[in-house]
């Protein structure tokens, strides 16, 4: 017999729906519970030809997610200041946070930081 559950039959995740709009697309869409948010790509290094992509997102909360390798061990941990149950480090390199002051600095005040301004 098959199993009649709806991850069963869709392969969709807890509180995912399948939407069919008027068109004939089938997309999911994400659960939009208190802690979810939408996310916009920032800046990040070409993801084609990296095994992993550290990256910077903008969320629709005026907040931004830094993707990266979470460094929650004890030893790590006892450095930050007061983190959170919740709270972890992350760590990305130096080629990101430089894309991201480049890219923030021509967007939110008009200066190119590679010598032109806007």
């Amino acid at each position: 017999m098959i199993d009649g559950s709806v991850s069963a039959l869709t392969g969709l995740a807890s509180g995912e729906r399948l939407v069919t709009p008027t068109e004939g697309w089938n997309f999911v869409e994400p659960s939009r519970d208190a802690d979810a948010m939408m996310l916009s790509f920032y800046c990040g290094p070409d993801s084609n030809t990296k095994e992993t992509c550290p990256a910077v997102h903008r969320t629709d909360r005026g907040t931004w997610l830094w993707q990266g390798e979470v460094r929650d061990d004890p030893h790590t941990r006892s450095q930050l200041r007061k983190p959170s149950p919740t709270e972890a480090g992350v760590e990305v390199g130096d080629d990101l946070v430089d894309m991201f002051v480049r890219a923030y600095a021509k967007e939110k005040y008009g200066v190119d930081l590679d010598g032109t301004s806007q």
